[in-house]
């Protein structure tokens, strides 16, 4: 017997005398008898577990999810390799994008953004910059992102449609296409790189993505568009 995520559906199997909540044990440290490891949980021989999801983020076109072992899934559209790097261009089931663990992400139009212990990466269509200005094209592996050269640490990032914005040390930056100044910056010009966005608010905590608008929420003085 199989059970897989197809689309936001989350469907879990197991044996229900082995496991009170079904495919609930992870395996790292071995499973108890009569089961063996599945996709990274204990399941009963001959089945198949799939992943409780804690976090969704929905695409353009794709979407990705975290599970409870902090690992990423995603399906729908790979044009631009955000899934994988490959020349599949549609994963019809969700499947585990590479092998880092992550405690945000975020889906974006054709680019990922994800934060890993306070560092901040990103991968796919950089058609824009809104992955990084190293690179020319689509990047095909998480590339760290930098703020003046250091690593700084993040604390929430929204993927948009062609540009990328995320809180780093309470500093909200924004970066990629500029259209209708989406990136705060006073003007629609693009940015290649993370640029504070202009204002004095110091205290950011939130921040969201839309196709030409930016909001953020700032803990002492609510919330900013």
């Amino acid at each position: 017997m199989r059970c897989a995520l197809v689309l936001v559906l989350v469907i879990a199997c197991g044996d229900q005398e082995l496991a009170p909540l079904p495919c609930s044990i992870a395996c790292e440290d071995g499973c108890p008898d009569g089961t063996a490891c599945s996709v990274g949980f204990c399941a009963a021989t001959g089945e198949t577990c799939e992943p409780e999801m804690r976090q969704l983020s929905a695409g353009a076109g794709f979407a990705c999810g975290l599970d409870q072992l902090r690992r990423a899934w995603c399906w729908g559209g790979n044009e631009d390799r955000q899934i994988e790097d490959s020349t599949r261009e549609t994963f019809t089931l969700a499947t585990v994008a590479g092998e880092r663990r992550w405690d945000v992400i975020s889906a974006g139009a054709g680019h990922v953004c994800a934060i890993d212990e306070g560092e901040l990466w990103c991968w796919g269509r950089n058609d824009r910059n809104q992955v990084t200005s190293a690179i020319v094209g689509d990047v095909a592996a998480p590339g760290r992102i930098e703020v003046d050269g250091t690593t700084a640490r993040w604390t929430a990032v929204a993927a948009g449609v062609d540009y990328t914005c995320g809180i780093a040390d309470r500093r909200l930056l924004c970066w990629g296409a500029g259209t209708s100044g989406k990136l705060g910056h006073g003007s629609p010009d693009d940015m290649a790189r993370p640029t504070q966005v202009k204002s004095d608010i110091a205290d950011w905590i939130a921040v969201d993505t839309g196709l030409r608008h930016t909001c953020g929420i700032s803990e002492s003085l609510g919330v900013w568009c």
